[in-house]
């Protein structure tokens, strides 16, 4: 098959052809393969790194391989694919968090503004590493297309259209991408998808009858076999213990029916689950009592404990008197570890309330809802 792209009188355009299958392959290999594991996790936000990441890429990488591929100076180009390395690093660093929380905004305008993805002093330790390693694996990026460039010149075909040997040079910067974006899987996208695909690995085993009756993963779903099932989606909720490690976490497996199972994590292991839709109901119901009663039952829970922020309190406390009667308790879906829960009174009042995160969770919000 035959291109239209002539080297000797259109060299950018083979320059551009370097950036963009470098943008591409590393898009594909920093970020597609990450999406594709945690899609097979049924991880919530699987493919917004690769769908933020992506026209980045290609954009720096494209624009970069087309405009230095002139450049009388090898300085330049090295120089130029160095800045490139470093901007994908700092990316790579940041779309997990800033990618993700930009992603919830757009899904739930009720959580707009609020960091769900905290970019933490792990996070900042390992994206400067990344930034390092892509630093000086842009330069030798630049390189590399310095070579590749006069390379498909030379093995262009007869009628000055790119041969073989001619692709095969400027794919060269699809092999450099993919030498980047290892050190972005190793330091950053494996241990933050650890805890989700450990949850949702041991659910599909749990669901598909492959856990052994006396193995401990057995041991932590058995309690809520009965609640499983096929509809099901995973969202990270934090890390926990010491969150410069990324080594423990919590995990929230959300189910279609409204089941919500709460799991911590330790590597690639499940090491306890809990009932956290009971455990809701059960707090929300004490915010109901606390304004006529004074009553703080969540004082007592010793594991996954609640703390109620002082201005919620004084909140229900200053509506006390609308809080009177029988109440019903309802839950919006569940956002990676955010969730608004609501009591309306049989008088008409109503309030949500909304928590988030797991060591502890944190009530730090309740608003009165309108009159039906």
């Amino acid at each position: 098959m035959q291109t239209s792209l002539q080297l000797p009188k259109t060299t950018r355009l083979a320059g551009l052809w370097f950036g963009l299958i470098f943008g591409l392959s590393f898009a594909v290999f920093a970020w597609g393969g990450d999406a594709l594991l945690l899609a097979s996790s049924r991880a919530s936000l699987a493919g917004v790194k690769f769908l933020f990441g992506l026209p980045v890429a290609l954009l720096l990488g494209g624009l970069t391989g087309y405009l230095v591929s002139r450049s009388p100076s090898l300085g330049i180009v090295v120089a130029a694919w160095a800045v490139v390395g470093g901007l994908l690093g700092w990316l790579s660093g940041h779309l997990p968090f800033e990618g993700r929380n930009l992603a919830i905004w757009l899904i739930n305008p009720h959580l707009r503004g609020e960091t769900v993805f905290v970019f933490d002093y792990a996070a900042k330790v390992r994206t400067i590493l990344v930034i390092g390693i892509s630093l000086f694996l842009g330069a030798f990026s630049g390189t590399v297309e310095g070579i590749a460039l006069p390379w498909a010149q030379d093995h262009t075909r007869a009628d000055g259209h790119l041969g073989a040997a001619s692709w095969f040079a400027l794919l060269t910067g699809g092999l450099m991408a993919f030498l980047m974006a290892i050190s972005v899987n190793s330091f950053i996208n494996q241990p933050l998808r650890k805890p989700e695909q450990a949850a949702g690995t041991l659910i599909r085993r749990s669901l598909n009858g492959e856990l052994a009756p006396d193995s401990a993963d057995y041991r932590t779903i058995q309690p809520f076999l009965g609640s499983l099932t096929e509809a099901y989606r995973i969202h990270f909720v934090e890390f926990s213990g010491d969150k410069k490690s990324w080594f423990s976490a919590y995990v929230d497996a959300v189910f279609a029916d409204g089941f919500l199972l709460r799991c911590a994590t330790a590597g690639t292991q499940v090491i306890f689950c809990d009932d956290f839709t009971a455990k809701y109901q059960t707090w929300m119901d004490g915010l109901a009592r606390f304004g006529p009663t004074g009553a703080r039952p969540w004082l007592d829970e010793k594991v996954q404990y609640l703390v109620v922020e002082p201005a919620v309190l004084d909140w229900l406390a200053a509506h006390a008197t609308q809080m009177s009667g029988t109440f019903a308790v309802s839950a919006s879906p569940p956002q990676n570890g955010w969730l608004f829960l609501s009591a309306r009174y049989d008088t008409g009042f109503g309030m949500t309330c909304r928590f988030h995160g797991a060591a502890p969770v944190i009530v730090d919000q309740c608003v009165a809802q309108p009159l039906p």
